[in-house]
């Protein structure tokens, strides 16, 4: 099993690991490729690619995978291998978030607190900072901090 071989050598090669990716995400794995679209991000055992990243984390959050989505927001909110775009950015950390993805959560509340691709709203942030922090997200604590 591809997914067995990998977990034997994920502290071994990248190039190994970016090959059994591919291998799963030919075979229809969304976390392969969201994996996958991280190393061709990061540029471990491949060739940097932010656009190819992009479209790796496109798939999978096709596929309703929450932090793929969440990936895939952050890079329209930065401009990374796409053009800046907050609405999309929003659009997808909040479907992160109907996924159940703290990290969105957490993102989506700074969106809220600071008006960024939403109107702002405090009382949305500190909602979103909560269900955070009720996934043991850290950052998100210090943001209630803000609100208590």
């Amino acid at each position: 099993c591809i997914r067995d071989r990998y977990q034997r050598r994920v502290h071994g090669d990248l190039s190994e690991a970016a090959s059994l990716y591919q291998q799963a995400v030919a075979q229809g794995s969304a976390a392969a490729m969201e994996n996958f679209g991280v190393l061709c991000q990061t540029g471990g055992g491949v060739t940097r690619d932010h656009s190819k990243a992009v479209s790796y984390f496109q798939r999978a959050a096709d596929k309703n995978s929450a932090s793929a989505a969440r990936r895939l927001g952050e890079c329209y909110m930065s401009g990374t291998g796409v053009p800046e775009d907050t609405g999309k950015a929003v659009a997808l950390y909040q479907k992160a978030v109907q996924l159940g993805d703290g990290e969105a959560m957490y993102l989506l509340g700074d969106c809220y607190e600071d008006g960024i691709g939403v109107p702002q709203d405090d009382v949305k942030a500190a909602s979103l900072f909560r269900q955070a922090a009720d996934l043991g997200h850290q950052g998100a604590f210090c943001a209630l901090r803000r609100y208590a």
